[in-house]
Order: structure tokens, then C-alpha cells, then sequence
């Protein structure tokens, strides 16, 4: 309240034009969801003109509140490119315990009373439904998105790609005794930099001695993609040095030496430990690489396999590697027992690649170097197998006909128009209700695409898929309608929740220590309003302003006149107006002599 308060003085300071009577926390408070209530208008719009909507869902129970929350939103297709709107955030614990068919009413809840979305249209409409790996949505005889299949035998249930990462890393990697060790010596100095203030200070006073950068250790424990983990391994090879030279300063300086310190020292000092380290970042680097591409809010169904594909091939090649090409690749090298690394200059980190600059740090009197090689060259026979184990079964299901017969999008793989049209056929036949919901007409598929093709020869020859498809339903829907209803089908397939992810990191940074107070309603109305203004075009936005001010104008309320314009009001002809800053004030005799009069505001 006191924000919002500095905020109004600071406004009215530099002259902004306010509503009278609105500079308070429960008019803003009322604002606010009138503005959700707007938005989710706007949002009910978009899925009702949309071809088709596939379901992103997934659930959080807040550390700092213990409530279940369920964060549903949609992605559809608008002028050729994906897109992601927030439908709602649903409270479990108005439903019951977590269970399946208790979800299953929250999402159903989201579209159909919330949005007030019609009940063939949310059923014929939606296509794709996408979760985490949980055994409440994924469950085969009960879950979430069995309970969905059940009433659209056509939906695609799609377990979350960069979800299925994560687990193949941890199916696989973490189990491999040398890069746990790696990993719980980041979380150990994760928590031990967090405890201590002091210690960090030391750090960061010998980085700036040694003229280097000392980088925050961060946290890489948790539901985590791979990329974090990736982010904590960087910063451990980089700080490496700085942080070695920082305990033997602070274990000098000490009468009784700390234990942990004399722990984390001896591990620096580990020429083969170091090696491990160098080896795992190789291997996140790959995966990491992956997991970033899963991320984009543009992802499409035909392009997951080629990327697996890319990435084992990628780990086959590290098999190839020497021990020594490891260190090399992290920027270390050794020489007797001295191991010397390039560390970049304090403030170089944003500068262009040719613009940066480095600080040549050493450490002397490694230990364990003998049998260095011989360890990385049994890890790699072990774990890189393993990692690719992993990730080949949990990719097993992009195997399936259906989405073998999503390739035909990228013109890349264009054979024969018989195999594209025996796959565009494999689509019509599984897709047949929503397809026939908005008016499809099969017979006509052969000739579209026949002159489809020649069309992409002439014109986009060099264009990439998406851009293609985009310029094509964009500007050719009228000549090539039933094809493009298949495509948009396609492309709405949603297959990461990332998105959903990430607007469970901004309701995080909406709630402070400070506002932990703050009940559900209010929470759903500001998350509305933030995920969905990352998408709204510049006119829905100014259309939702609008719309929001009439409602909020709409109601009649009281606003006070200063006596001087009383005075005149009294002095003037009954039914008179009066022009108040912000207002119009209709008068009568009964109230013209009122401190108070009731107002019909305008904007």
C-alpha cells in the first residue's frame, strides 16, 4: 500500500491527469481486475477465431505458502506463428487434494467458467494437451490427460520435451559416481556462499586483485533444466583458481582451520577431479544445446527428432576425444604439476568477442595428475553410452506414425507427392472432428497441393519452413484453405511447457516476503495481465485500456466539490453542468446544494 501510495504522489508530482477519487489502494485493487477480467475477454476472442488450441498446464505448490497452484495456458496459431496466452491460475485446494480427476476439474473450470469458452468448441477444438512426466497427468489408467483423451479420442497427450531432457540427465549422468560428486560440490558451495557473506567478500576482493571477474555460484539443485546445471559447471571451471587462492588466504588467516574449507581445497587441488569437472561441462554443453532449442516458444512437432538426432551425434564425437581435448576445450592446461587457465578481465564478459580481454591465472602443486587420463578415459566409455541410452528411449514416442507424418511440413523433406499425400491423409483421417468443425473439404487436398508446390518452387524456394508457412497463411489462405487448416493444426501442437515454467518464475518474483498475504484472486488477475501483454499485438493492448476504463467509469460514485465551483453551481440554472477535472457532474435543485454529489463519470 505504502508503494502504491509513493507512487500516486510521485504521478501527481510530475503532473499526471488522475481519475479523482481513485488514488487509493482499493480502487487499484478494483482497476486491477477489471483490467483481468478485460483480459481474459480478449484472451476468449483470440481462441474463439483461432483454428485450433492446444493445452499447456503444470502445478506448484509455493514453498513459501504450501498452496497448489495450477497454471493453465493455451497456445494457438496467429497469422502463421505460434503464440501463448494465459488462460488462468487455478487453486487446487478449492477442488481438494492433488489427484487427477481434481486437476482435470480445475483445467475444465479455466475454459469453461472462467473464459466461458462453449462446450463444443473446448471439446472440439483442442487438440494437444501437454504436462510434465508427473503420475498424476501422465498416469495411463487415471491421469489428467487420459481423463482428457477420453472425451477426444483424436487429442495428442504429449509428456513435455525439456522435461524429458532433464530426466534423461538425470537417468543418466547424475548417476555416474564421478559427476554426482561434481554436482554436490556446486550445491555445497551454492549454500556455503549463501551462509557467508565474509567469505564472498574474500572472493570477490582476490578476484579484483588478481584482475579477474568472480562470478555469483548458482543453484543447480531442484527441478532444474539442463541449462542450469550447464550455468553452474561455467562458473565452477571459472572461478576455479580464484576460489582455491581465497581458502588458502582465509585457512592462513585462521587459528583453528575449518573443516570444510580443508574439504573444498583438497578437492581444487585434484588434477583428476578437475578433469571430471571438464568432462561434464562437455557433455551438459551438448545437452544443454538441446534443452535451449526444446525452450523456444516457436518449437515445432517435425523438428524434436532431428535434433536428438543431432545431439547423439554429437556425443558420439566426444568419444573420440582425448583426456587432454576436455581440458583444453574449458581453457586449462598443465604442465608438470601446474595448470595454467585464461580467465576473462572484470567487465569484459559483455564486450564483442574481438573486444575482450583475459588475465592468465596459474595454481601450482596439483595433486593427483598420474592416472588422470585413464579416469576420464573409463568415465566416457560409461556415461556417454549412458546419456545416449537415455535420451534415444525417452524420445522413443516421436517414433509413432503420427508424428512421422508431420515431416511433410518442411519442404526439406520432399519426396514424392504420394508419400506427402499418403502422410497429409494420415493427419485428416486422426484429426477428423476439429478438421471437419471448421468446415474442411478433403476432395480438394490433391489439387492445393499440387499447386502448393509449384507455388513454394516459385516463390520460397530458399525460405525456411516456418518462415514459409507463415508467409503462406498470411497471404495465400484464400487460394490453398483446406492445406493451411492442416498446417495450422501442426503447428499448434504444443510441444514444451517452458512457457508455463516460466510464468510460475514470474508469480515467484510477484511474491515477495512482503506479500505472501495477498489471496488467490488478486495473484490470477496480475499474472493475467503479465503473460498475456507479453503476446497482445499493440492494438489489443490499447483495445483492453479502453474497454477497462469504460467498465471501470462505469459505476456511479462520489466526488467532492471544492466550495468555490459549489457556490457557482448554486448561483446557476437547475440542471446546469459543471466540467469537474475528469468528470462530468449532472446537477439538480434537490442536490445542488450538497458537499457530496452523486456523478456519472466519463472518461
Amino acid at each position: 500500500m505504502s508503494s502504491f501510495r509513493t507512487s500516486v504522489e510521485i504521478q501527481k508530482a510530475n503532473g499526471v491527469q488522475l481519475i479523482s477519487g481513485a488514488d487509493s489502494g482499493k480502487r487499484a485493487t478494483k482497476l486491477v481486475n477489471i483490467i483481468a477480467s478485460t483480459v481474459q475477454t480478449t484472451v476468449k476472442e483470440v481462441i474463439l477465431q483461432s483454428s485450433y488450441f492446444s493445452m499447456l498446464s503444470d502445478g506448484s505448490q509455493a514453498r513459501k505458502t504450501n498452496s497448489e497452484k495450477e497454471l493453465v495456458m493455451v497456445r494457438v496459431v496467429r497469422d502463421g506463428v505460434p503464440v501463448y496466452h494465459c488462460v488462468g491460475l487455478e487453486n487446487i485446494s478449492d477442488y481438494g487434494d492433488a489427484t487427477a480427476h481434481n486437476v482435470k476439474c480445475s483445467l475444465d473450470n479455466a475454459f469453461q467458467n472462467k473464459l466461458k469458452v462453449p462446450d463444443g468448441h473446448y471439446k472440439n477444438m483442442l487438440i494437444c494437451a501437454t504436462a510434465d512426466g508427473a503420475s498424476v497427468n501422465t498416469g495411463t489408467y487415471n491421469g489428467v490427460l487420459t481423463q482428457l483423451k477420453e472425451e477426444r479420442p483424436w487429442l495428442v497427450t504429449m509428456h513435455c520435451v525439456s522435461h524429458r531432457v532433464e530426466l534423461a540427465i538425470k537417468d543418466s549422468i547424475c548417476k555416474q559416481p564421478q559427476f554426482e560428486a561434481v554436482k554436490d560440490f556446486m550445491v555445497d558451495l551454492f549454500y556455503y556462499t549463501k551462509r557467508s557473506g565474509k567469505f564472498v567478500h574474500h572472493l570477490q576482493a582476490t578476484a579484483e586483485a588478481l584482475g579477474a571477474k568472480m562470478y555469483k555460484f548458482p543453484k543447480v539443485h531442484g527441478t532444474r533444466f539442463v541449462n542450469h546445471q550447464r550455468h553452474g559447471v561455467d562458473v565452477l571451471l571459472h572461478n576455479w583458481i580464484i576460489l582455491l587462492e581465497t581458502i588458502e588466504n582465509t585457512l592462513a588467516s585462521q587459528k583453528k582451520q575449518d573443516a570444510k574449507l580443508l574439504g573444498y581445497r583438497r578437492k581444487l587441488k585434484n588434477f583428476t577431479f578437475l578433469s571430471h569437472c571438464c568432462v561434464y561441462q562437455a557433455v551438459l554443453e551438448k545437452v544443454a544445446s538441446l534443452s535451449l532449442q526444446f525452450e523456444k516458444g516457436s518449437l515445432q512437432v517435425f523438428e524434436i527428432e532431428p535434433e536428438i538426432k543431432r545431439t547423439l551425434r554429437e556425443l558420439r564425437d566426444l568419444q573420440g576425444q582425448n583426456p587432454d581435448d576436455f581440458l583444453k576445450q574449458s581453457g586449462f592446461t598443465l604442465h608438470e604439476n601446474k595448470i595454467t587457465c585464461p580467465v576473462l578481465k572484470d567487465g569484459h564478459k559483455r564486450k564483442k568477442p574481438e573486444n575482450r580481454e583475459t588475465v592468465v591465472l596459474s595454481l601450482n602443486e596439483m595433486t593427483h595428475t598420474d592416472g588422470a587420463s585413464d579416469s576420464v578415459n573409463l568415465l566416457k566409455a560409461y556415461a556417454l553410452p549412458a546419456v545416449a541410452t537415455c535420451l534415444s528411449q525417452r524420445f522413443e514416442s516421436f517414433q509413432s506414425d503420427l508424428f512421422q507424418h508431420c515431416h511433410w511440413m518442411d519442404p526439406a523433406n520432399w519426396a514424392s507427392e504420394e508419400d506427402e499425400l499418403r502422410e497429409i491423409h494420415h493427419l485428416v483421417t486422426h484429426f477428423e472432428v476439429p478438421l471437419q468443425a471448421r468446415n474442411f473439404e478433403k476432395k480438394h487436398i490433391w489439387s492445393e497441393w499440387k499447386h502448393l508446390k509449384e507455388t513454394v518452387e516459385t516463390f520460397y524456394r530458399k525460405v525456411e519452413a516456418l518462415a514459409m508457412w507463415k508467409k503462406m497463411i498470411t497471404y495465400r489462405r484464400d487460394r490453398f484453405p483446406n492445406i493451411l487448416l492442416i498446417v495450422e493444426l501442426v503447428m499448434c501442437l504444443g510441444m514444451s511447457n517452458s512457457v508455463v515454467e516460466g510464468g510460475f518464475s514470474h508469480l515467484t518474483r510477484m511474491l515477495p516476503d512482503t506479500r505472501l498475504s495477498m489471496n488467490h484472486d488478486t495473484m490470477e488477475n496480475l499474472l493475467l495481465i503479465k503473460l498475456n501483454d507479453l503476446v497482445f499485438s499493440q492494438s489489443e493492448k490499447s483495445q483492453v485500456i479502453e474497454r477497462s476504463l469504460e467498465k471501470f467509469m462505469e459505476k456511479r460514485r462520489k466526488s467532492k466539490v471544492d466550495c468555490d465551483t459549489e457556490t457557482e453551481i448554486q448561483g446557476s440554472e437547475t440542471h446546469s453542468v459543471v466540467n469537474l477535472p475528469g468528470s462530468v457532474v449532472h446537477l439538480s435543485d434537490s442536490d445542488s446544494s450538497s458537499e457530496y454529489m452523486d456523478c456519472d463519470i466519463e472518461s
